[in-house]
């Protein structure tokens, strides 16, 4: 049973946190370098709420298939980050692919993220609560903003960021550090029930 930042709850769980696991894979020129840091700063995140996850690189067939997949849907340098999640899906369900959670990291210069329902354009990435983060910057704050969307912290503005400009989940990420209080208590009550 998971109570979600929207006060929904969700039974069962989320299918790919029943893995336990976060797997990082970088696509493109993406370094390995980028890679360890990105997997650092998950697992602070994932070590300082205590949650019951594992953050692990991926397999190097899981980064080609990943890297295949992106450059199919890319066009022009845009990718539509929904259509990526579906594709992702459709393996998870098909052919019980890339079932735990995906920190996919992307080359910013050869990707931009294009989202057709956001009211703003994504300046970092992109997170879904059910097991993607797609991530175009690689700095901790980024890191740590776009997974906290995957993990379930959905704030109040109309893209489900935090108003609070000193709140790591604000629009504005970078200039923040770590969360509000409201955001931090809405992931510890996701993760506790």
């Amino acid at each position: 049973m998971r109570v979600t930042s929207k006060g929904w709850r969700l039974e069962p769980r989320w299918q790919w946190e029943e893995t336990g696991q976060v797997l990082v894979l970088k696509t493109g020129g993406v370094t390995e370098r980028i890679q360890q840091d990105v997997r650092q700063a998950l697992s602070e995140l994932v070590e300082d709420f205590s949650l019951p996850l594992r953050v692990a690189p991926g397999s190097r067939e899981d980064e080609t298939a990943l890297d295949t997949l992106v450059q199919e849907l890319t066009l022009q340098g845009k990718l539509e980050p929904q259509s990526l999640l579906t594709r992702i899906n459709e393996l998870r369900l098909l052919e019980a692919r890339f079932a735990a959670g995906l920190a996919v990291l992307l080359d910013p210069n050869k990707v931009t993220l294009v989202s057709a329902g956001a009211s703003r354009p994504p300046i970092y990435g992109v997170g879904y609560d059910d097991g993607l983060v797609l991530l175009r910057a690689h700095h901790r704050e980024a890191v740590i903003h776009e997974s906290a969307h995957m993990l379930g912290v959905d704030g109040s503005d109309p893209d489900g960021n935090c108003p609070d400009p000193v709140c790591i989940m604000n629009y504005y990420c970078p200039s923040s550090t770590w969360f509000c209080e409201q955001c931090q208590d809405l992931l510890q009550r996701v993760w506790s029930a």
